[in-house]
């Protein structure tokens, strides 16, 4: 058995598998510097039948048609299988309190964005303290919206920011039962099963990719829904 490990960050990537390579016996591990497409190219090549672990909700970042087309867009053979993890819809305090902590994590880690956007540019474009992390979620659509807010005028790469202008960071979208069903459904796959905790905040779902109106041919994949946020 081979662990593929994809992820753009060199540094993390080493470190990440680093701690792996010696605890397990049967299993070799392998390093993949790129992207997504990167990874999709990679599993166009592999015969052997395999697992995608994906746990960390990156397709609520995307919005509901386009997730369901990136899904689409996983070459995946009969008995292949995935592990996704996906937000569930639950009390809007409770999202919101995920993103907006009183340590203040998740701002850091959203100001930290900008840090590293210095580093690529290689100056300070974006000034320590001038800019400051918004989070609010908007229950009707389901989703919560990260922003950079400028403190005050200011200008980067010669384009002037307003005080209190947004820039949009990201969005992470919450799915309801609908919703999950919508999503499978634009995805071209039925569920066949769902489970849950008592908290109703975890859950597993296998299902069968439809791959073509006439065909009987299904494989199933298992879908992990967290609850942090």
């Amino acid at each position: 058995m081979t662990y593929y490990a994809l992820d753009l960050d060199r540094d993390e990537l080493v470190r990440s598998l680093q701690g792996l390579t010696s605890k397990y016996t049967y299993v070799k591990v392998a390093g993949l510097l790129g992207t997504y497409d990167d990874g999709i190219k990679l599993l166009r090549r592999l015969t052997v039948p395999k697992t995608i672990f994906w746990l960390g909700s990156s397709v609520a970042n995307m919005d509901r048609q386009d997730s369901a087309a990136f899904l689409r867009r996983f070459p995946m053979n009969p008995g292949d299988s995935w592990v996704i993890g996906i937000d569930r819809r639950k009390d809007a305090l409770k999202v919101w309190r995920a993103y907006n902590d009183s340590q203040g994590v998740t701002r850091e880690f959203e100001l930290n964005g900008l840090r590293n956007a210095n580093k690529i540019l290689g100056r300070e474009e974006f000034k320590e303290g001038d800019w400051e992390y918004v989070g609010e979620y908007d229950a009707v659509r389901g989703r919560h919206e990260a922003w950079y807010v400028p403190v005050k005028d200011v200008t980067v790469c010669g384009m002037e920011f307003k005080e209190g202008e947004r820039v949009l960071v990201e969005r992470s979208y919450k799915y309801g039962k609908s919703e999950v069903d919508e999503l499978w459904e634009r995805a071209s796959v039925v569920e066949v099963g769902r489970w849950s905790d008592s908290s109703k905040f975890y859950g597993m779902a296998p299902f069968r990719q439809i791959l073509n109106q006439m065909s009987t041919l299904s494989r199933f994949h298992r879908f992990i829904f967290p609850a942090r946020k």
